[in-house]
């Protein structure tokens, strides 16, 4: 088993704890989380070095690609894009190049008589389920991993004490499309400010599927503001008084390995 305990890192405000006189390069989160497995989402690895950096969106890989390849390990989403513009044969090529390995995407199976897109630890035969959201991807791939024990961080669906992202004083999360066109996604309005109309939906009816997870899995929210409210809450407090206690006998780099190893016995690269 590579880990039983695994932390998405999301790009909430809640990661800062109210702390916004400091760097968002010197959280505290930071410390808690170094010999963790880690998933961090989109630009989490300008901040955290985590165990996997994971992005959902073709897009991001054409905006980061030159700071992707420097990265240990990255995981991305299937998309024709790579076989389109990259000469990637899509359908039957998971490499991209460096570290950075592509995640099929969902196809819908019939399980126990239902139609369903989610496939948890059995992704990896089906399929990666996302919604279009990096953090439903990143714990999907958690689950795949075999991880039993997991913390959502920066997972608010929501803006804490006006803002959105933990890293939206720092710099502006935008990027452009294939076609030039810039892309804001949750990035910058023309005003300089993040827009919130994302989260004018139900995100809970989005993690739907991995409540039948919660008998064998604990899934804990590290947002006690977070729109997310299907999943039990922890504060910071309770977190790291946990933290204290938690003992990691594998390094980064034998993560790394064995979660590869895991990766390349699915598919060919």
């Amino acid at each position: 088993m590579i880990t039983k305990r695994a932390f998405i890192i999301g790009s909430g405000a809640s990661i800062r704890e109210g702390n916004y006189d400091i760097s968002p390069h010197n959280l505290p989160l930071w410390t808690a989380l170094k010999d963790e497995l880690t998933i961090g989402i989109n630009w989490v690895y300008r901040y955290f070095n985590p165990t996997i950096s994971l992005y959902g969106d073709y897009e991001f890989y054409i905006a980061e690609k030159e700071n992707l390849r420097k990265l240990p390990l990255a995981f991305g989403m299937q998309d024709p894009y790579f076989g389109r513009s990259l000469k990637i044969e899509w359908l039957k090529q998971y490499h991209v190049e460096n570290n950075i390995y592509l995640l099929p995407n969902r196809t819908e199976q019939i399980v126990d008589g239902v139609k369903t897109l989610y496939h948890g630890i059995n992704a990896w035969k089906h399929g990666f389920y996302s919604r279009y959201l990096s953090g439903i991807l990143g714990l999907n791939l958690a689950i795949a991993l075999g991880c039993t024990d997991i913390y959502l961080l920066g997972m608010d669906c929501c803006s804490i004490d006006g803002r959105t992202h933990f890293y939206q004083d720092d710099f502006k999360a935008e990027h452009v499309s294939e076609g030039g066109t810039k892309v804001c996604g949750i990035g910058y309005k023309k005003n300089g400010q993040y827009k919130t109309d994302v989260y004018n939906q139900n995100f809970n009816e989005k993690y739907e599927p991995f409540k039948k997870e919660l008998n064998r899995i604990n899934i804990t929210n590290v947002s006690m503001e977070s729109g997310i409210t299907m999943f039990p809450k922890m504060g910071y407090d309770e977190f790291y008084d946990n933290a204290n206690h938690w003992i990691q006998e594998k390094s980064q780099s034998k993560l790394r390995s064995e979660i590869l190893t895991k990766y390349k016995g699915h598919y060919k690269c």
